[in-house]
């Protein structure tokens, strides 16, 4: 039986579409206690309740594609695809929870040198976290209180902002109680920096296993957006496209196929200080603006 689904597990450290914050700090009550003040920066990661991510295509390749460019093509001439949706298959990632993409699978026999994934440049989180100190809620009239939630948006946000036009992401609520249904919250990665001074739309990482993985953001045409990226705009981009060496070896097409998925750091926490953007209208509360799209982790494992 041909079949492909993810084991998410819980034990990695986890890297993606940026470097992964630290851990967000917590006292004795389990409470979060960072803040925009803290030496380490104003954000740090959870492991979010729901993370939700729409997949597009998985493959292996005997020889490491060749990336895109402005004015060329990702080269996938050396993979065969082995599972595919062009409409995508969306999955709401839950910790421990084994799930099957919906989509046509080929197992192919041979041996590969590197995977690949494309995945929506749109991704969805739910979290609720209580914190020692009060927050604000950052959606326009939010409350404050010592728990904060993630809000349902009308359309996603951007990763790369102006903070003349948005001085902070809009996508959290807070109050004295918890929330029973908090929302999704999604955001659009219209951006991938190397570093703060040059933001772009590819980068590097280093996974838990200790391979390098390489990731671009992409038009429909596979091609990176020309120039550099414009604040509050989708840049153009469909689809982030990954990958990263293994090597994977399938000795028959009944082999099994494990995407095996972490997000232990899967959002990162948003902290920003009204009183930073003089005439934005905020106030000086520190603001939990977003439980953001964080960093995840995966490497493949075949049962022949």
């Amino acid at each position: 039986m041909r079949f492909i689904f993810f084991l998410i597990l819980s034990c990695f450290s986890t890297l993606v579409f940026a470097e992964a914050e630290e851990n967000c700090q917590v006292d004795a009550q389990g409470r979060i206690t960072n803040n925009s003040t803290d030496e380490s920066g104003a954000a740090c990661s959870i492991q979010p309740d729901i993370q939700r991510i729409k997949f597009y295509k998985l493959a292996l390749c005997t020889s490491e594609p060749t990336a895109p460019s402005a004015v060329s093509a990702v080269n996938l001439s050396s993979c065969t695809t082995i599972w595919e949706n062009t409409s995508g298959s969306s999955l709401d990632i839950l910790k421990d929870t084994a799930q099957k993409l919906d989509g046509a699978v080929t197992i192919p026999v041979g041996t590969f040198s590197h995977f690949y994934l494309e995945i929506d440049p749109v991704i969805g989180t739910q979290a609720q976290r209580n914190f020692a100190t009060p927050r604000k809620g950052s959606i326009a009239g939010g409350g404050t209180g010592y728990t904060c939630w993630s809000v349902a948006l009308d359309t996603p946000y951007y990763s790369e902002r102006n903070p003349a036009i948005n001085p902070i992401d809009r996508a959290t609520n807070c109050g004295s109680a918890s929330e029973a249904n908090p929302g999704v919250s999604y955001n659009f990665i219209n951006e991938s920096s190397p570093d703060d001074e040059t933001p772009g739309f590819a980068d590097t990482f280093t996974t838990s296993q200790g391979f390098t993985i390489e990731y671009y953001l992409v038009k429909d045409n596979y091609m990176l957006p020309p120039g550099p990226p414009v604040a509050e705009s989708g840049n153009g981009i469909t689809k982030i496209i990954a990958w990263g060496p293994q090597n994977i070896t399938i000795s028959n097409d009944n082999a099994k196929i494990q995407l095996l998925y972490n997000n232990s750091q899967g959002s990162e926490l948003a902290f920003e200080n009204g009183g930073d953007y003089p005439g934005s209208g905020l106030d000086a509360v520190e603001y939990l603006s977003a439980f953001g799209a964080g960093p995840f982790d995966m490497y493949i494992r075949v049962v022949n």
